[in-house]
């Protein structure tokens, strides 16, 4: 009868550990997941459920607080080389980020019941099997995907230590429409998420005289239609779309507050068009590939 019971126990415990041990969780952009606990709470605290919504809601504005904070990794985390932890004081949440490159690459969430989801980077795997006849094309792609997801993560443009900031949501069946505003920046992001997946985005620095766009991003069935990445004085960065194998579709490069060539490829980069940016200008600012006379 012990031998009977003490499988049963051994069964029970390694069925409770398969439970616990829950494989990780897709993700390429890393905001969306570090913003989820807040949207959920306003929504939450609003009692909004997503089947009843006829229209799109409005929600109050509120405000939240959190902590940024470096942590020392395990030693088991050598392939990373970077390591944040972002402590919400409302809803009571941690996360911890390991980044590599400047890339976040996997995330800890872990809620007031000590309980941890994982997180894991795809947008890693995708690039490295990025393969292209025309080697420069293939190098290029890969670098300015590379400078687009090192841009995404929001919180880590801000300093380490205590931060607040204050959240407008609009909420509708399965969408989520905001605008976080930093209170000890004139930093200022806002979002649109379908599912919990990112739509657009953009991360603006408010000036007296106008909003700077310093990055932006749009993205159709996790491919990049459309992003932009600008230093804060818009001086240096680029704009660029992208093909659905990830290779460059459109390329206009800053430099010193001026624009240089454009660059612009047929798919997979087997044709490419290089304008003088007059002559773009003028042309009627082309996207896409065409064959020129």
């Amino acid at each position: 009868m012990k031998k009977i019971l003490s499988g049963l126990l051994i069964f029970y415990c390694s069925f409770v550990f398969a439970l616990e041990k829950e494989e990780p969780i897709k993700f390429s952009c890393s905001t969306p997941v570090l913003i989820k606990p807040i949207i959920t709470h306003i929504r939450n605290s609003n009692k909004i459920k997503n089947n009843d919504l006829i229209a799109p809601k409005q929600c109050p504005t509120q405000k939240f607080s959190f902590n940024i904070s470096r942590f020392i990794p395990n030693k088991t985390d050598t392939q990373y080389d970077k390591f944040f932890q972002i402590y919400y004081c409302e809803p009571r949440m941690k996360f911890r980020l390991f980044i590599k490159n400047n890339i976040v690459m996997k995330i800890e969430q872990i809620n007031s019941n000590k309980i941890t989801t994982i997180y894991c980077q795809t947008i890693r795997n995708k690039i490295n099997n990025i393969n292209f006849k025309n080697q420069s094309y293939e190098k290029i792609s890969k670098e300015i995907l590379d400078k687009i997801y090192a841009a995404e993560p929001v919180f880590l443009r801000l300093n380490e230590g205590s931060n607040t900031a204050e959240i407008s949501l609009t909420v509708d069946k399965d969408v989520d429409i905001g605008i976080i505003r930093f209170a000890q920046t004139n930093f200022e992001y806002r979002f649109c998420y379908y599912k919990g997946q990112l739509e657009n985005a953009a991360f603006l620095i408010n000036t007296p005289s106008r909003k700077n766009i310093v990055f932006s991003i749009t993205l159709t069935k996790e491919i990049i239609t459309f992003a932009n990445i600008y230093d804060n004085n818009i001086k240096n960065g680029f704009d660029c779309s992208f093909y659905r194998n990830n290779g460059l579709k459109f390329y206009l490069p800053m430099k010193n507050g001026l624009f240089n060539n454009v660059f612009i490829w047929s798919e997979s980069g087997i044709k490419q068009n290089i304008y003088p940016f007059n002559i773009w200008e003028k042309e009627g600012r082309p996207m896409s590939y065409m064959e020129r006379k």
